[in-house]
């Protein structure tokens, strides 16, 4: 039974190649377990991935075929999976991620795909190939919604992702654009690999779906982590870890415990604290210095909105407040801060846009901007679609694209007056925060080059010691 695992190209246009941290876990999980299998990586090698000819060639004499992405490149999984049965017909096509998770049923009926694997799956994807190669599963059989009876509770059972499987070296080579401005080492000698320290979140924002929604959020132990950290500096040279997860730090004792471990290990790399507003105080200062010196070089956490009522339709459970004074502590003790924004909410109005960019303004953050983007399996998505906003579910699936591009207006704006708003804050944050962004590139900021530095691909960049 051949075999060939998919690493789609979500963004082809795009300068950064990201590392596929949940492919990377599967791949580890079908090779532990003694399956043969190819990888096709059309994010690291995208000239090639965009040649239809070239691709049915190489997709010739495979018998199953595994793919995922998340749900906004559901186009992209349609291609795919057309291309693959013109040219293998009795293949298997197995998908997973969000694009399976949210939409599975949508997935199976329209596109070519066979079996949807909802949530985790580690162990799924194996039992489906021993399933496979056993007969057990039959081809005549497929149309199946497959997830496992029960999460993986101990993520410490998980086997550190085998990079070996993968062309490392570019990946690596490919990673200096992927640490925020204020780089604490020169930018061309960033070595960077993602790292997963958690599953899920522990809260449910309504306008989220993320890869775990529906598990309950499970941590890995700070020994698991770390021996998995000094492994990885230690084969690969890394000096920096990318946190690859919806929230590494839940709450204060993890931090604490973190930043003292990885001192006590004498562990040498940068992080950025991944977390949600209201987790530091301004008393934590002495916390924030611990984790500054055992390599914190920032904080990533989301406003979303300065707007009471939004919050609160959002599900987002903080306040204005306790981001702002998160904020402060970071910057008092000269660590920048990361957030993004979410705008287009049907309460939102001028003012409230106004209101949302004065907050980061005032606090010293040029924020990733998006717009909202209805993602099936969330309520807002099911709230559009009681409206009517969403009539034809896969004509909409089909345009999905990324946050930053107005796709669905929820709001009594129009279009033209929303993004004139957007881009009027996005403006008067971008002067009171003194970063050198040019007008076309407020929301849509790539790796822009100023004369402070790169801004990050999604567009966050944060004035440290505020």
């Amino acid at each position: 039974m051949k075999t060939l695992l998919i690493n789609m190209a979500l963004r082809p246009e795009s300068e950064v190649t990201m590392f596929p941290i949940g492919l990377g876990y599967i791949a580890t999980a079908i090779n532990n377990a003694g399956i043969e299998f190819d990888i096709l990586d059309l994010e690291l090698y995208r000239n090639i991935g965009s040649d239809e000819g070239w691709l049915e060639d190489v997709f010739e004499g495979y018998d199953v075929f595994l793919l995922g992405t998340i749900v906004t490149g559901y186009k992209y999984v349609k291609r795919i999976c057309s291309l693959i049965r013109k040219v293998s017909p009795n293949a298997v096509i197995v998908v997973g991620n969000t694009v399976a998770s949210s939409i599975p049923h949508i997935l199976l009926s329209t596109t070519e795909a066979d079996i949807a694997v909802l949530g985790e799956g580690d162990v799924a994807t194996v039992n489906i190939l021993k399933g496979l190669k056993d007969g057990e599963i039959k081809k005549q059989a497929c149309g199946i919604q497959w997830r496992e009876r029960e999460p993986i509770r101990n993520l410490d059972i998980l086997p550190f992702i085998d990079f070996s499987l993968w062309d490392v070296e570019t990946y690596i080579d490919n990673s200096t654009l992927q640490v925020s401005e204020p780089c604490p080492i020169p930018r061309d000698e960033v070595r960077t690999l993602p790292l997963n320290t958690a599953r899920g979140c522990t809260h449910c924002c309504g306008f989220c779906y993320h890869a775990f929604r529906g598990y309950p959020y499970r941590q890995r132990s700070i020994p698991d982590v770390l021996a998995e950290v000094g492994g990885l500096i230690e084969m690969y040279d890394l000096n920096h870890i990318g946190f690859s997860d919806e929230l590494t730090f839940a709450d204060k004792v993890y931090a604490r415990s973190f930043s003292q471990e990885i001192l006590g290990r004498d562990l040498s790399f940068y992080w950025v604290a991944q977390c949600r507003a209201g987790t530091f105080r301004p008393r934590d200062g002495a916390l924030i210095d611990l984790m500054k010196t055992a390599g914190c070089m920032g904080a990533n956490f989301s406003l979303e909105s300065a707007d009471t009522g939004i919050l609160l339709s959002m599900r987002k459970g903080i306040t204005v407040k306790a981001f702002e004074e998160q904020v402060t502590v970071f910057h008092r003790h000269s660590l920048p801060v990361w957030t993004s924004l979410v705008f287009g909410y049907p309460q939102e109005t001028s003012e409230t846009i106004r209101k949302t960019f004065d907050v980061c303004a005032r606090n010293g953050v040029y924020p990733s901007i998006g717009y909202l983007l209805p993602q099936p399996g969330t309520p807002i998505y099911e709230y559009a679609r009681r409206i009517g906003r969403i009539p034809d579910e896969e004509e909409y699936l089909l345009g999905m694209g990324d946050r930053q591009d107005l796709y669905l207006n929820l709001t009594t704006m129009s279009d033209d007056e929303l993004r004139d708003n957007v881009l009027a804050g996005a403006a008067r944050c971008r002067d009171a925060v003194g970063v050198d962004l040019p007008d076309d590139r407020l929301i849509k900021t790539g790796h822009y080059v100023g004369k402070k530095g790169i801004l990050t691909a999604d567009g966050s960049m944060g004035r440290g010691g505020a």
